[in-house]
């Protein structure tokens, strides 16, 4: 078969076809600042930076999809009244929360973000970033747009305990903060797009069987989750991939029901269970664990495992070789290639 292209590769991969090879995915966005020496801080408000730093790491590792340097708080930090605590060389933090009570849940407004003048702390730090990077890379490389999921942007908007303890105790409150959490979900996606972007990154860290139930996430999760994905692909008429970490074995029936093209799954769960589960119906990325091996581990380790989730899950295709949660920020680069070898050892 003749080698393909980075889109050609991914295309063929999420329309069931059997590419040259599986596509490779860097999911993360601290290693490349490790290997460039550079702190978030001085990419935060500089997408000139940011760019550089993301192209000289896709084409030094030649992934065939990456995420991208952004500073992930600016989603909210234009939201009146929120604070955020921004480290030097790690995502912010919230010290407080927009959606204090229900009633602000019914009330409070959300700025424009297809407004850089309602929100110029999002494009600062967030939308600037991702376009100038996918303008950087010549590779070919596919960039994303991006926003956290429904249920972790409501959780950042109320608090998670608090969104926690209304889905147990008052669940139509809880829908309704989930309903404006979605909202923003889906308004931040459309100004990340920004007319360019080759998929969409949907975040859920909140959705984890770690914090809810399958039950939760069919009451909660499920719905909301298929609009935004719905929609997104109607206008933006771009592949959907959704993350939600921890093991989502309970859940992986669920998530072919999302409309999402990519399902990126963490390392905790069973990759071959969960292509026994999810059949050929979805794409997989993943699992490799980001800690043990693609932060610590060796080169051949790293290669070894991804192989091995290739033989459990990538054989019949629809398998995309990636990390199994975020890459750590002082992974080594060559571990990032090294899946590209492994990729490149497991033709079909």
């Amino acid at each position: 078969m003749k080698d393909m292209g980075h889109r050609e590769r991914v295309e063929a991969t999420i329309a069931g076809e059997l590419p040259d090879r599986a596509p490779v995915c860097d999911f993360g966005n601290g290693a490349p600042l490790t290997e460039a020496g550079v702190e978030l801080q001085a990419c935060r408000f500089n997408p000139e930076l940011a760019a550089k730093v993301m192209e000289e790491w896709v084409r030094k590792t030649e992934v065939d999809m990456y995420f991208g340097i952004m500073e992930s708080k600016g989603m909210f930090m234009d939201l009146p009244g929120i604070k955020v605590n921004l480290p030097p060389n790690d995502q912010g933090s919230f010290t407080d929360e927009y959606f204090k009570t229900i009633e602000d849940v019914e009330t409070k407004e959300f700025p424009d973000a297809l407004s850089r003048k309602e929100c110029p702390k999002l494009y600062g730090c967030v939308v600037d970033p991702m376009v100038r990077t996918r303008e950087a890379v010549k590779t070919g490389a596919l960039g994303p747009c991006w926003a956290e999921g429904v249920l972790t942007a409501t959780a950042l908007l109320r608090g998670t305990e608090m969104l926690l303890m209304d889905m147990l105790m008052d669940p139509d409150a809880a829908k309704k903060a989930i309903a404006r959490g979605k909202e923003w979900s889906d308004q931040v996606v459309r100004a990340t797009y920004a007319g360019t972007a080759d998929y969409v990154i949907d975040t859920d860290p909140v959705a984890s069987s770690s914090l809810i139930d399958v039950d939760m996430f069919k009451d909660f999760v499920l719905e909301p989750t298929k609009q935004n994905i719905a929609g997104w692909k109607k206008d933006l008429k771009i592949p959907v991939m959704v993350h939600i970490c921890g093991d989502t074995t309970p859940m992986m029936d669920q998530f072919t029901l999302l409309g999402n093209e990519i399902q990126s799954i963490d390392y905790l769960v069973d990759i071959g269970k969960a292509r026994e589960i999810v059949g050929d119906k979805i794409t997989l990325l993943g699992n490799i664990n980001p800690v043990e091996l693609v932060w610590q581990g060796t080169v051949q380790e790293v290669k070894d495992a991804s192989k091995a989730c290739f033989n459990s899950a990538g054989r019949g295709g629809r398998y995309i070789f990636g990390s199994g949660c975020a890459t750590p920020r002082d992974s080594p680069i060559a571990n990032t290639k090294a899946m590209v070898e492994a990729s490149k050892e497991c033709p079909y």
